[in-house]
């Protein structure tokens, strides 16, 4: 499925709705969020690749990358890099076609 098939919900993708959804359970548990997205301000790139939501809570910090589909990418292994050197974690969020989250894999490879 194509990453940027519009869904039902307002005509973004599956990504676009993932994104909201991981960035606006992040805010609600208490995280400082900066995410891919018109209503928050961008993450900055981490290793030449600019990840979907960069959060930090409490001295701890977490880089997220929300796909679908199941092919592991560039990026993926960049970013994995870029939080071990920032001491912090780094998730793959992967959804469905409606943008729900199916998979969660902290510090995946």
């Amino acid at each position: 499925m194509s990453q940027t098939r519009a869904s039902a919900d307002g005509g973004r993708s599956p990504r676009e709705v993932g994104i909201e959804r991981e960035a606006d359970e992040l805010v609600e548990s208490g995280w400082c969020v900066q995410a891919a997205l018109d209503r928050f301000d961008q993450p900055g790139p981490f290793a030449d690749y600019d990840p979907d939501i960069y959060a930090t809570r409490k001295g701890t910090a977490r880089i997220v990358a929300v796909e679908t589909g199941d092919a592991a990418t560039d990026r993926h292994g960049a970013l994995s890099d870029a939080a071990d050197a920032r001491d912090a974690d780094f998730y793959v969020v992967r959804v469905d076609d409606s943008g729900r989250r199916v998979e969660y894999a902290r510090n995946f490879e």
